[in-house]
C-alpha cells in the first residue's frame, strides 16, 4: 500500500500498513500540528497497537483453554455433578 503524501510517517506491522493509525495520523496532519507531534503519536500508537495484539492473543489462548476444558467428557451443559 502506498503511504499518503500528507502523512510523513507510516506505521507497519509485519510489512502491513495499520490503516486505522494511518487514517488518524492523516487527520492529525490536516489539523496543522507539528511534524514532531505526528511522529510522537505514530510511535505511541504503534506501541499501543502491539499491546492490543498481545492482549488479544492472550485472550484467544485463554478462551481456547476454557473451551477445551468445557468440551471434556463429564463437563458442559447437561453434565452430572
Amino acid at each position: 500500500m502506498k503511504p499518503s503524501s500528507a502523512v510523513p510517517y507510516l506505521v507497519l506491522i509485519e510489512d502491513t500498513e495499520v490503516e486505522p493509525i494511518s487514517s488518524y495520523l492523516a487527520n492529525l496532519v490536516l489539523s496543522d500540528v507539528s511534524p514532531l507531534t505526528v511522529r510522537s503519536y505514530a510511535h505511541d500508537l504503534l506501541r499501543w497497537w502491539k499491546v492490543l495484539r498481545v492482549v488479544r492473543s492472550a485472550r484467544i489462548t485463554s478462551l481456547h483453554r476454557v473451551s477445551e476444558r468445557w468440551c471434556e467428557p463429564g463437563r458442559g451443559w447437561g453434565a452430572r455433578r
